[in-house]
C-alpha cells in the first residue's frame, strides 16, 4: 500500500509490483500536474493507521482510492498504463 497526499486529500494505491499495468513514477507525476506539493504518507503519520484501516479493504488489485477529508468522502478508482510508459523504464527508479 502506498500513500500520497496533498493538502486534505490522500492517494491510496494498491498496485501490482510487477509492473505489467501501471508505472508509479508515471502515476505521480499525472498527479503533480494537478496537484502541489504531493508527498508519501509513511506509517509514522497519524493519518496512515486511519486511511489504511479504513479504506484498504475497499479497494482491489491495481485500483487507488482518494480520500477527501475536507469532505469526508472516499472514492476507488482503477490505475491505467500511462500511455507511451513501457512500465519497467523506471525500474532504477527507488519508491
Amino acid at each position: 500500500m502506498i500513500i500520497l497526499s496533498t493538502q486534505n486529500l490522500f492517494f491510496i494505491l494498491k498496485i501490482d509490483q510487477n509492473k505489467s499495468t501501471y508505472c508509479l513514477h508515471c502515476f505521480e507525476q499525472l498527479l503533480s500536474s494537478e496537484y502541489s506539493n504531493i508527498e508519501y504518507l509513511s506509517p509514522e503519520f497519524d493519518k496512515y493507521d486511519y486511511l489504511k484501516r479504513n479504506f484498504i479493504s475497499k479497494i482491489k488489485k491495481n485500483q487507488y482510492g482518494i480520500y477527501d477529508e475536507s469532505k469526508k468522502t472516499f472514492e476507488v478508482l482503477n490505475i491505467y498504463k500511462v500511455p507511451g510508459c513501457l512500465g519497467k523504464k523506471h525500474e532504477n527508479i527507488s519508491y
